[in-house]
Order: structure tokens, then sequence, then C-alpha cells
């Protein structure tokens, strides 16, 4: 009994965990966008500074 329901879960589980993909991921779209658009522009000196760091 418990065996059975041990694997039952994990198939829900799965089932669940891409139902909520898929709703996070339209509705995280345009909070997404712009919290990228803030650090879209210090990405630039970030980038600088690791190259010179780098070389």
């Amino acid at each position: 009994s418990p065996e059975s329901e041990a694997l039952v879960t994990p198939t829900p589980s799965s089932v669940a965990s891409a139902s909520r993909s898929r709703t996070v991921r339209p509705y995280r779209s345009p909070e997404v966008e712009d919290v990228i658009e803030e650090p879209d522009v210090p990405e630039p000196e970030a980038l600088k500074d690791e190259r010179s760091v780098l070389r």
C-alpha cells in the first residue's frame, strides 16, 4: 500500500510542476521584462569589469 502511494505521488508532482511552469511563465514574463530592463544597463559595465579582471 505505501509503496503504491509513493509511486503515485511523484506522478502528480511532475504534472503539477509542469502545470506551474506554464502558469508562471506567462505571468512572470512581464515581470521579468521589467526586472531585466534595469540590470540590462549595468550588465555591460559589469562585463567590462569582469573582462579587465580576467585580462
